[in-house]
């Protein structure tokens, strides 16, 4: 994405240029380089890797990185890199190879053995880029810088390949939805941005646009990029996007955290937090290096949900529950409910500063008192089955700090198999001890 003082942009990949259209009323979008040629009845349409960011890089072998984006200019923080091409010398000395302008260069083109297009485009006398038919690359690998080529000194050829390149090819909506969807590294977890895609979020002078490039037409602009809205400032603008760039999940928090590099030594901290209750998104704050926002749509989908047993061969699947929340008002103190979150920390504590797995929630005070476990993906709890009466058991350890008895709450979870009951009920909840509390569920996923 983009920043600026008065505004910035988060790309990561988008799909056609109509999509600005979607942003909110008031920003004043084009769309930015021509990206589509027509020669001889061969098409080649580059519009939906407009706004990518797609930093195609290779290293040759003494040492000297190679950089390329389709469309576009460089989208990288440092101010040299404001260029379509650039070649960077080991001791970090650029060659600055080609830069993006709005007049547009025709290409030519040829067919190779399989009749299928090669484009042709000669930017300056000494750079030259072709894209080249690869259908082995498939439809996951969007572009590969795969070879460069010095044909005399100072003088350039890049060849890029890629799936969408060959003719009668046609790239689908599924990249949109592809682009806003992340896993964590150990893909357990996966963070489905795409119900906001496009979304223009924005507090103060600062604007978020989600998986989209936003683009400014007049005064300093976004490295590379072409034109978007002016909010009345002219300060520097970060290009910020590195398509690479995956997310880590902090499990306890329900936090996800994007690092971008800003410049060489700087970075811009994006972090999407888990909250339920927010049904679209709200930022919490908002800075020149960083921004936090809330949203449903930050609650993980954990793409595990299944348990076994290490001392049989038994296996609990509660993956068709994951995210289930589950409540039960406890009938010896009515002014208490229990509220279970199966595999997900969907329940908000302590003023929302807290995503819990399970809490005891008072009704009267409207607050948990206390929160009684966090899932923590695998890790942070005992488990065991009983062959003979069908049930398993969770021991969490990882509650809200019990002062009177000076360590965490406990909380245990039985399933118990039960053929009739197609999803889940609640038989009970007890209080075991001080800080220490069961909940007791029938379900036919236990069986």
């Amino acid at each position: 994405f983009c920043i600026k003082y008065s505004m910035f942009s988060l790309a990561y990949l988008v799909l056609i240029l109509n999509a600005l259209n979607q942003l909110s009323s008031g920003l004043d979008t084009c769309s930015g380089f021509p990206c589509k040629w027509t020669v001889n009845n061969y098409q080649l349409d580059l519009t939906p890797f407009q706004f990518i960011g797609v930093n195609l890089t290779t290293t040759d072998n003494i040492g000297n990185k190679y950089y390329f984006t389709p469309c576009n200019n460089l989208l990288y923080g440092s101010t040299y890199y404001q260029y379509m091409a650039v070649k960077v010398s080991p001791q970090e000395v650029p060659t600055y190879l080609a830069q993006r302008s709005t007049s547009n260069t025709i290409p030519s083109v040829s067919l190779d053995s399989n009749n299928q297009p090669i484009w042709n485009f000669t930017y300056t006398n000494n750079f030259t880029v072709e894209y080249i038919c690869n259908y082995n690359l498939g439809p996951d690998t969007y572009m590969e810088l795969t070879n460069v080529l010095e044909i005399f000194p100072g003088s350039y050829v890049f060849r890029i390949s890629s799936y969408y390149i060959c003719d009668n090819v046609t790239i689908t909506n599924d990249i949109a939805a592809d682009a806003c969807m992340w896993y964590d590294d150990t893909d357990t977890y996966l963070l489905d941005l795409s119900p906001l895609f496009a979304t223009a979020i924005s507090s103060g002078s600062y604007y978020l646009y989600v998986c989209q490039n936003a683009y400014r037409r007049t005064g300093s602009y976004c490295p590379g990029q072409g034109c978007c809205a002016m909010y009345g400032y002219s300060s520097s603008a970060y290009g910020l996007n590195t398509p690479d760039i995956k997310p880590s999940y902090d499990v306890a928090n329900s936090e996800w955290t994007f690092e971008y590099p800003r410049t060489k030594t700087t970075t811009f901290t994006l972090k999407w937090r888990c909250d339920p209750t927010v049904t679209t998104y709200s930022v919490v704050t908002a800075g020149s290096s960083s921004m936090t926002v809330r949203t449903q749509y930050a609650c993980p989908q954990d793409l595990r949900c299944i348990f076994d047993d290490p001392n049989s061969d038994s296996q609990l699947d509660l993956s068709g529950l994951s995210g289930t929340d589950i409540r039960y008002i406890d009938s010896d103190n009515l002014m208490y409910s229990f509220e279970y979150s199966v595999c997900q920390n969907n329940l908000l504590c302590n003023n929302n500063a807290t995503a819990a797995m399970a809490i005891r929630w008072n009704i009267n005070e409207l607050e948990c008192d206390p929160y009684l476990a966090k899932w923590d993906g695998f890790n942070g709890y005992d488990i065991s089955y009983d062959v003979g009466m069908k049930q398993w058991k969770f021991t969490y350890y990882n509650g809200e700090f019990c002062e009177s008895l000076q360590k965490d709450t406990m909380f245990n979870v039985y399933w118990t198999c039960d053929q009739t009951v197609s999803d889940y009920v609640v038989t009970d909840v007890e209080t075991i001890e001080e800080c220490a509390y069961a909940m007791y569920i029938a379900s036919s996923y236990a069986c």
